[in-house]
């Protein structure tokens, strides 16, 4: 190999691991920048907890339907299933769309249905998954008190307790739109 093709090499080499090095810095960076999200998400609440207190006797939701409906933009027609680990549940909509809200971002949700599915092997091929048979095809929407309203989770928690689900006032709740297809 003369001097030329050999430069070129470590050019090439040396560029690549340029190119890698950055892509893995950049994958750090993103993932702090959600926790710095999540942490001033999370600040705003404490904020406002004193306001909110009084407010808490005031704040009443009659319809979960309606309630879920309007977070989601689909028309929720009935819970189908409820679940306690994942703290999870599962609405049929008219639109054709399950609707699947829970506590949990994505991916922590799939690493709590690979448990259930790695205990319950037996049971996993069984019925339909929560996500359904394409889960990469399933689009998730985050809703909170900065997105969705001052009393967004106090509304939530009387609407996961109407339903049978215990999340609780969480801070955030993940919609779910699962493709029946």
């Amino acid at each position: 190999m003369d001097l030329t093709g050999f430069s070129i090499l470590l050019i090439a080499i040396a560029l690549i691991l340029f190119v890698g090095l950055t892509v893995y810095y950049n994958m750090h960076q993103a993932a702090s920048l959600r926790d710095v999200r999540q942490s001033v998400d999370d600040w705003v609440m404490m904020y406002a907890k004193d306001r909110r207190a009084v407010q808490r006797k005031e704040v009443k939701v009659d319809d979960w339907k309606a309630w879920l409906s309007s977070h989601s933009g689909l028309t929720v027609s009935a819970v189908e299933r409820t679940f306690d680990n994942p703290h999870a549940v599962e609405c049929s909509t008219t639109e054709g769309i399950k609707l699947v809200v829970t506590t949990l971002p994505k991916d922590k949700l799939s690493r709590e249905l690979k448990r259930f599915e790695i205990r319950n092997k037996n049971l996993a091929h069984l019925g339909n998954p929560l996500l359904g048979r394409s889960p990469r095809k399933v689009e998730v929407e985050e809703k909170s008190v900065v997105n969705s309203g001052d009393w967004f989770d106090l509304e939530a928690d009387q609407v996961g307790r109407a339903v049978g689900v215990s999340w609780g006032e969480s801070p955030r709740l993940y919609f779910y739109y699962v493709p029946l297809n």
